[in-house]
C-alpha cells in the first residue's frame, strides 16, 4: 500500500473503533490509528517509529514479535488469537487480534497489519458466567432450573445426591413428581400463582426420594428474565432442612411432655402442701393438750415425785415444745407459695427493720450489733421478705460463740438485671463440704442441745429465694464467720 492511499485511508481508520496497526520488518509500528493510540494512551506520534519492546513489557512483546514473524514467515494470516494486553498505564485488557501479511506495490513483504477488538466486558462476561456455573455445579444447595412451563431443565448434583435421581430421570419432568402429598395442594397453587405474576415465592416442601424416604427443603423460587423483561425460565434454590425439622419435631414432643410432667408436679406439690397443712393443723390441737396437760402434771405433783419422774415430765415437755415449733416451721414451709401475697413495691430498708424489731429480745440478750446499707426497693411479699431477713439475721445471733459479740453488716450490689444481697457474719461458720445441704429441709450441723432449731428456716429462706426467680448460696470461713448472698431481680 502506497503512502499516498494510506494517508488517504488514515481518516477512515481512525473512525473505526477496533484497534488498527501497520508494522515492519524490524518490528517497528508504522501506523496505528486512533483507537491504538487512545487504549495505549499515548499519541499516534508517540507510538509510530518506535519498537515493539518499547511500549509493551518484554514477554508481551515477545509474544506478539513471534506471532509478526510467523505470519510473515509462512504468509498465512493468524486470526482470533486471544490475548491479554497491557496497556501503558498498567491496565489489563483481553483482546482479540488478526495479523495478515504487509506487502508494498511490488509484492515484497514489508511487515503485517494487525486488527485488534477489546473483548475485556465479554471476557468479564464470559468468567464470571463460568464462576457462577461452577458455584452452581458445587453448591451444597440444590438448584433447578425450569422452563416457562415448569418442565426441568437443569439440575445441580446436589439435587442428584439429595434425591437419588440422575439429571435424566429429572429432566423433562414437573418438579412436582417429587411430592409426597404430606401437604395440601393450596401450597403448590400460590406458588405457581406467585411466580406466573413475576414474584418469588419461598417457603417449605415436604418431598420423596427416589428410594420412597420424606425429606423437608426450604425454596426460593423466582422468574429468569431477558433483556427485555420478559420471563424465560424459572429458578428454584433449596436448602435441605430435614434435620432442623425433625429437631422441631422431637422438641414439640418434649415440650409436651415436660408440659405435662409440669402440671403433674403443680398438682402433686398442691396435693403435698394441703397434706402438711391438714396434717401440721391437725397435729396442733392434741399437742397443745399433751403439752398442757403433762404441765399441769407437772404443776400439780411436782412435790410428790422424784427426780426420775421430775426428769421425765420435763423430757415430755420439751419435747412437745420441739414438736409444736418443729410444726409450725413446716407450715411456713408449705406455705411460702400456696399463701404468699402478691407481689408489691417493699422498701428492704424497712423490711430489716421490722426483722430487727421481731428479733428484738434475742439482741437485747446477745449485744448484736446490726448494720445495713440504705437498701432498695423490690418487688415481692412484705410478709416473706422480712421472713427471709429474720431468719438470716436470727442465724446469725444463734450461731455465734458466746465469748463473742455478734456483728451482722447487710449490705447490696447493683447488678445489670438484678440485686445481689448479703447478710455476713462473725460467726462460727460453716465446713465446705455442708455448705450445700444447709438449705435441705431438716438439715441440721449441730446437735440440738448446742444449738437450738428445726433445721427448717433456711430451706425456707431458700423456697422464698427461688420464689422471686432468684439464686442463693453461702461463703463461709470456719470459725471466722459467714455471709450468706441471694438475688432478687430489679423491677
Amino acid at each position: 500500500m502506497s503512502q499516498s492511499l494510506f494517508d488517504e485511508l488514515q481518516g477512515i481508520l481512525d473512525s473505526i473503533p477496533a484497534m488498527i496497526f501497520y508494522k515492519d520488518t524490524e518490528n517497528r509500528f508504522l501506523r496505528v490509528n486512533r483507537a491504538f493510540a487512545d487504549v495505549m494512551n499515548l499519541s499516534k506520534e508517540e507510538l509510530e517509529g518506535r519498537s515493539l519492546f518499547d511500549i509493551y513489557p518484554r514477554e508481551q512483546a515477545e509474544a506478539y514479535w513471534q506471532d509478526d514473524k510467523e505470519v510473515m514467515s509462512s504468509g498465512e494470516p493468524k486470526r482470533n488469537i486471544i490475548e491479554r494486553m497491557q496497556t501503558k498505564k498498567g491496565d489489563i485488557l483481553w483482546v482479540k487480534t488478526d495479523k495478515i501479511l504487509y506487502r508494498d506495490e511490488q509484492g515484497q513483504i514489508i511487515g503485517v497489519i494487525g486488527f485488534r477488538l477489546d473483548i475485556t466486558q465479554s471476557r468479564i462476561a464470559e468468567e464470571a458466567l463460568l464462576r457462577l456455573s461452577r458455584a452452581v455445579e458445587q453448591s451444597p444447595a440444590t438448584v433447578i432450573i425450569t422452563d416457562i412451563n415448569g418442565d426441568i431443565q437443569y439440575v445441580n448434583p446436589k439435587f442428584c445426591q439429595l434425591t437419588g435421581y440422575s439429571p435424566e430421570e429429572a429432566i423433562g419432568k414437573n418438579p412436582r413428581f417429587l411430592k409426597s402429598n404430606v401437604q395440601p395442594p393450596e401450597v403448590y397453587k400460590e406458588l405457581w400463582e406467585t411466580i406466573i405474576n413475576g414474584r418469588e415465592w419461598r417457603g417449605e416442601f415436604c418431598n420423596k426420594k427416589k428410594d420412597g424416604t420424606l425429606y423437608w427443603e426450604f425454596a426460593s423460587v423466582s422468574p429468569i428474565r431477558d433483556h427485555n423483561g420478559k420471563t424465560v425460565s424459572y429458578l428454584a434454590v433449596k436448602e435441605d432442612i430435614t434435620a432442623r425439622k425433625l429437631f422441631e419435631e422431637q422438641l414439640k414432643t418434649r415440650n409436651f411432655e415436660l408440659e405435662i410432667i409440669r402440671r403433674e408436679l403443680e398438682r402433686s406439690n398442691r396435693d403435698l402442701e394441703q397434706f402438711a397443712y391438714v396434717a401440721s393443723h391437725d397435729l396442733q390441737e392434741p399437742l397443745r393438750m399433751v403439752i398442757s396437760y403433762t404441765q399441769l402434771l407437772q404443776k400439780k405433783y411436782i412435790n410428790q415425785l422424784d427426780k426420775d419422774a421430775g426428769d421425765f415430765i420435763n423430757n415430755a415437755v420439751n419435747g412437745g415444745v420441739r414438736m409444736q415449733a418443729l410444726i409450725n416451721d413446716l407450715l411456713r414451709y408449705s406455705r411460702v407459695n400456696s399463701k404468699s401475697k402478691s407481689f408489691e413495691q417493699v422498701q428492704m430498708s424497712g423490711v430489716c427493720a421490722d426483722a430487727v424489731e421481731n428479733l428484738k429480745v434475742a439482741i437485747q440478750e446477745s449485744g448484736a450489733e446490726i448494720f445495713y446499707d440504705s437498701l432498695p426497693q423490690v418487688n415481692g411479699d412484705p410478709v416473706q421478705l422480712t421472713q427471709l431477713m429474720q431468719n438470716f439475721i436470727g442465724n446469725a445471733i444463734k450461731f455465734c460463740p458466746k465469748e463473742r459479740t455478734p456483728k451482722i453488716h447487710i449490705r447490696v450490689e447493683e447488678h445489670a438485671d438484678e440485686w445481689v444481697f448479703s447478710v455476713q457474719d462473725n460467726g462460727i461458720g460453716i465446713e465446705p463440704e455442708f455448705r450445700d445441704k444447709i438449705f435441705e429441709i431438716f438439715q441440721r450441723l449441730h446437735p440440738k442441745e448446742e444449738y437450738p432449731g428445726t433445721g427448717i428456716g433456711l430451706a425456707i429462706c431458700k423456697k422464698i429465694v427461688e420464689r422471686y426467680g432468684g439464686r442463693i448460696w453461702v461463703e463461709s470461713e470456719p470459725g471466722k464467720g459467714t455471709t450468706f448472698y441471694f438475688t432478687i431481680k430489679r423491677n
